[in-house]
């Protein structure tokens, strides 16, 4: 019963180096960092005492779900015959 239970916890986290990160983070260096939301983008990760800095989109750009990319997305009417909104 026990190694069915680790089984089920290896499968809900993200292992990597011996750490598990939540589901709504990443791993850095070896520590675990808080994606940024919808809206902003990575401008500093996360160290051992300091938490991940997002910064919020500039006009005409966007992103639309929580991720850890250091860009925002160019707005367009358009992409794959779904419209794009843009957080400003």
């Amino acid at each position: 019963m026990s190694s069915l239970l680790i089984y089920c916890v290896l499968l809900i986290c993200y292992v990597q180096d011996g750490t598990c990160c939540q589901q709504n983070q990443f791993l850095y260096e070896g520590n675990c960092c808080d994606m940024c939301p919808a809206g902003t983008y990575l401008d500093k990760y996360c160290g051992a005492s300091t938490q991940t800095k997002c910064e919020i989109c500039r006009e005409g750009t966007f992103t639309d779900q929580i991720h850890n990319l250091k860009i925002c997305y160019p707005c367009q009417n358009c992409i794959g015959g779904k419209t794009r909104e843009c957080y400003i």
